[in-house]
């Protein structure tokens, strides 16, 4: 930051003389000290002259105060923990505002992130904030299924963007857990997965199945038995059928 040292009321007849902590000069009334650093704290002294005469000095102490110095580490799994490491203070040391959207969400070192959004902290250290941001994303669930060795699965593609977690399925008349389920055989419909975190966030994704064979049927008896009721082809890529 800046500062300017200034003679209140100065009088333009009068010539200002500064003394500078590491012994330079100055002459004006006021001392511009651009990019403070520890190296400008100290004492100033001034006097004023006109002509021969010249006032008895007056002194100022300038205390500078360092502005915290840290960077924002992050552990995303779902949720994203951010956590100040600071590189010239303790952590007891120093005070910490998270916010998002200009609303307080936390006020510890470290900060569990639920929402996607920008992030800011306010660290001060004795008297003195500084700040940053960080951008948090919450990861997508990618959901795709198929024939698995005439099973019908539906999973969770990039498991690997979930490390530690649990998958719950849930469908028509359904549960299940796993990263995969087999709905061979079952209802069509709308099915959900829900993946949690070992911080106990989750994200969820819909997956909208139409059909869940993957055997080919000998034939068909839409009797209403459950038996054969339907000839489903709908996961065999089918362009043409010739019935005999």
């Amino acid at each position: 930051d800046d500062l300017t040292l200034s003679i209140a009321g100065a009088n333009p007849q009068f010539t200002y003389h500064w003394t500078l902590p590491n012994g330079n000069t100055y002459t004006g009334a006021t001392v511009p000290l651009t990019d403070v650093t520890d190296q400008d704290a100290g004492t100033y002294s001034v006097y004023a002259s006109l002509g021969n005469c010249e006032s008895d000095p007056i002194t100022v102490t300038v205390t500078v105060k360092p502005l915290a110095q840290f960077t924002i580490n992050t552990q995303q799994e779902i949720c994203t923990t951010l956590t100040v490491v600071g590189s010239n203070f303790n952590a007891a040391e120093v005070t910490y505002v998270w916010t998002l959207g200009g609303a307080v969400v936390g006020t510890d070192v470290s900060l569990v992130a639920d929402e996607a959004g920008t992030y800011s902290v306010e660290v001060t250290l004795d008297g003195c904030t500084s700040s940053q941001t960080i951008t948090v994303e919450v990861p997508t669930v990618v959901i795709d299924y198929g024939c698995i060795d005439n099973q019908f699965m539906v999973f969770v593609a990039n498991t690997g963007d979930f490390p530690n977690a649990t998958y719950e399925w849930t469908g028509p008349g359904f549960s299940g857990n796993g990263n995969s389920v087999n709905l061979s055989g079952l209802e069509t419909g709308d099915y959900m997965v829900t993946v949690t975190d070992s911080e106990g966030c989750s994200v969820s994704a819909p997956v909208t199945v139409t059909g869940t064979q993957c055997v080919i049927p000998k034939g068909v008896s839409p009797n209403g038995d459950g038996k054969n009721d339907t000839f489903d082809l709908s996961n065999f890529n089918v362009n043409e059928v010739k019935i005999f």
